[in-house]
């Protein structure tokens, strides 16, 4: 589908405009995001373990603990470098989707990750752990574009997908027949049991 051509066939859209929608549109980009995207997480397990070293020395007031994620350098610069490239992102989309972008379910993913991303470096330094720890976390919903930028991953749970229902299925089979074969042991095997003496046994 080339959506810069209109319905005869003649070209809509600018050269800059169609040249971009390729870009974000092709396969390469979509995994060099989800590459992005998978170093963000790893970066974020060093902000974790660097915040989680502040305890419990500095449990009462974290704000002066020097081993914190945002006094590491080279963390701040990766987080901008990091915002940056998803920040570039987000406009690139907007300038090829226009008055479309902001109703598509994954920009919208986006836009809810990446302003809580640059709120968090903006005031790092001057909120709460527990504010910092929840933008954080919201960071973490922009790993659900990896099931579109790599399609391996896609396929995986497209396929895990279509087995949740025969998965289902089979364990309410699998626990009719628990049941089914408990009802008759205690039918037929409790009233013998309960005449047999275990000595020493303490149930």
């Amino acid at each position: 589908v080339k959506p810069w051509l209109d319905r005869s066939g003649r070209v809509i859209w600018p050269s800059s405009r169609i040249a971009i929608c390729k870009i974000v549109r092709s396969q390469s980009f979509e995994t060099f995001m989800g590459i992005v995207i998978m170093l963000n997480i790893l970066l974020m397990i060093f902000e974790t373990d660097a915040d989680a070293s502040c305890y419990p020395d500095y449990a009462d007031n974290v704000s002066v603990c020097p081993g914190r994620s945002s006094e590491v350098v080279w963390i701040k610069v990766c987080n901008i470098l990091l915002q940056v490239i998803y920040t570039t992102e987000c406009l690139m989309r907007a300038f090829v989707e226009r008055e479309v972008y902001v109703w598509n379910r994954w920009n919208q993913l986006d836009l809810f990750t990446t302003i809580p991303g640059w709120v968090t470096l903006a005031i790092s330094t001057q909120v709460n752990l527990a504010v910092f720890r929840t933008l954080r976390v919201v960071r973490l919903l922009r790993a659900g574009r990896l099931l579109i930028s790599i399609p391996e991953i896609y396929i995986l749970m497209s396929g895990l997908a279509s087995a949740l229902k025969p998965i289902a299925f089979g364990s309410v089979m699998l626990l009719s027949v628990i049941i089914l074969w408990a009802i008759i042991v205690v039918e037929f095997l409790h009233p013998t049991n309960v005449e047999l003496v275990y000595d020493g046994c303490e149930r």
